[in-house]
């Protein structure tokens, strides 16, 4: 945790006072760790220190753990027993289901949560995304095909009143912020194979493909649904929950709302 306790934000990068005294200890900083394979953050001298303290940790466990692997004497090899001979067709068969469910044990999915764009990022999401990318490295080392996936999530109330609040549209309030948590993860070096918005045309397309299936299978029907609101949480909560707070939020003290609107809803018969 003391890695991220160093980390500090106003509103995306942290601004050091120092002038070119620092700039020059910045740039000596960037040409040591690069010389050393590692990884120097500008905006952020306290993490590049512990980024590459752990790096340095890493390097030594890894070539540590190759060395024994590497003097261990050969496992036995799996011994297989059969009644009768497999036919031919029915060995291939066999084989293409085993060589199919071990390609399947050797994917390996990590997402991180997809932030929402009412704000620029802070220490929270750095941890998350850090996190994230060690789970994603560390798997990938161990052989595993990883599909890393991040993302921002851009629809919301929350989100149109802090750009309304900003004087701005949403599509452009969000494409600033969206700029700063970009920045961030290339700052982090963060190794995702993909950064999804839900503003932008690829999930527009799935969205659309898994309203347009569900639709032509008569899973969906048009309703009605009544109940109270928390616009923190952006989340409808029960009306036992909500007695339960006086009707409030139970963190920020604010007013649930009593909102009624028209939903899809499946069909669960």
């Amino acid at each position: 945790m003391l890695l991220f306790a160093a980390l500090r934000f106003h509103r995306f990068g942290v601004c050091t006072p120092g002038g070119p005294a620092a700039a020059g200890a910045a740039a000596a900083a960037a040409a040591a760790a690069a010389a050393a394979g590692g990884v120097y953050l500008p905006d952020f001298p306290q993490l590049s220190r512990a980024l590459q303290h752990t790096q340095e940790a890493f390097r030594s466990a890894f070539a540590a753990a190759a060395a024994a692997a590497a003097a261990a004497p050969p496992g036995p090899g799996p011994l297989l027993l059969s009644r009768r001979a497999l036919s031919a067709p029915a060995a291939a068969a066999a084989a293409a289901a085993a060589a199919a469910a071990a390609a399947q044990q050797d994917l390996y999915y990590i997402t991180t949560a997809i932030a929402y764009t009412n704000g620029p990022p802070h220490m929270g999401h750095a941890y998350e995304y850090v996190s994230a990318d060690c789970l994603a490295r560390f798997n990938r080392i161990n052989g595993k095909k990883v599909k890393f996936l991040t993302g921002l999530d851009e629809h919301g109330v929350k989100i149109a009143e802090a750009a309304a609040a900003a004087g701005q549209q949403p599509q452009q309030f969000v494409d600033g912020v969206a700029q700063q948590f970009a920045l961030l993860l290339q700052q982090l070096s963060s190794s995702h194979d993909a950064f999804v918005r839900t503003s932008g045309p690829d999930h527009r397309r799935v969205c659309q493909w898994l309203w347009g299936r569900c639709s032509s299978k008569n899973d969906i029907y048009l309703g009605t649904y009544t109940g109270w609101y928390n616009k923190r949480e952006e989340t409808f909560v029960s009306e036992k929950e909500a007695e339960l707070h006086n009707f409030t939020d139970p963190l920020s003290g604010n007013p649930l709302v009593k909102m009624e609107e028209e939903s899809y809803f499946f069909r669960m018969s």
